[in-house]
Formats: structure tokens, C-alpha cells, sequence
């Protein structure tokens, strides 16, 4: 999750203000419960509740999970929500569906991890 932190100082919800974004399971084999996202939040699951998020591959250094968000955050105007929609197919497809990422937000703005000009 090192990867990720970069990428939030260019992040812009339209209106100037900052966006708090948390990341929940991230160990193999770690069952959460949901939480409901505090005010201008989005809280990213790594899985549905109740599942178990799959770890990197063998030589991977990264779960499905990370590494599709890390390549889907790389996109110019991309709005949060189509990114986190991304990666949740991406991530079932390469699981072969038992891991669905899941999201809680409270977002009211807009918000993209790289502004384009």
C-alpha cells in the first residue's frame, strides 16, 4: 500500500478540499465487518463482507486488489467511483470471481486521482 500514498497529493475533488480515503483487509485471510463511510469518506474493501481477500501470487508483490487500484488510479479524469468500479472487475476476473472489492462512500463531489489538463 506504500505505492498508493503518491498518488493521493494529486487527487482533487473540484472544490479544493481533501478526500479521506481508507483501505480495509489487508492481510490474506482477514474478515471484516462493514462500516458506513464518515462525511466526504470512501472506504475501500479489499472483498465483501464475510470473504476472504486473496494475497499476491507467487513473486507478486501485490494482491489483485492493490495492484488494479495502483494501475486504475493511473487514469487522467477518471472519477473515483469508475475507478473502484474498475477494479472491481478487474480483480474478479483474475480471482475468477469470489473476491468482489467493495466500496462505502459518503462523497459529494467530484473527485479524480490524476487532473488532466
Amino acid at each position: 500500500m506504500d505505492q498508493l500514498q503518491g498518488w493521493f497529493a494529486g487527487g482533487t475533488d473540484g472544490r479544493g478540499s481533501g478526500v479521506k480515503i481508507e483501505f480495509w483487509g489487508g492481510e490474506p485471510f482477514v474478515y471484516w465487518s462493514k462500516m458506513d463511510a464518515p462525511s466526504e469518506t470512501i472506504l475501500a474493501y479489499f472483498t465483501a463482507p464475510g470473504k476472504v481477500a486473496a494475497d499476491g501470487g507467487c513473486g507478486e508483490r501485490n494482491s489483485p486488489f492493490t495492484k488494479h487500484l495502483i494501475r486504475a488510479m493511473q487514469q487522467t479524469n477518471q472519477p473515483i467511483e469508475e475507478v473502484f468500479k474498475e477494479v472491481r472487475l478487474n480483480v474478479g476476473k483474475e480471482t475468477n470471481g469470489p473476491q468482489v472489492p467493495w466500496e462505502s462512500t459518503s462523497l459529494t463531489g467530484f473527485f479524480t486521482f490524476r487532473k488532466g489538463r
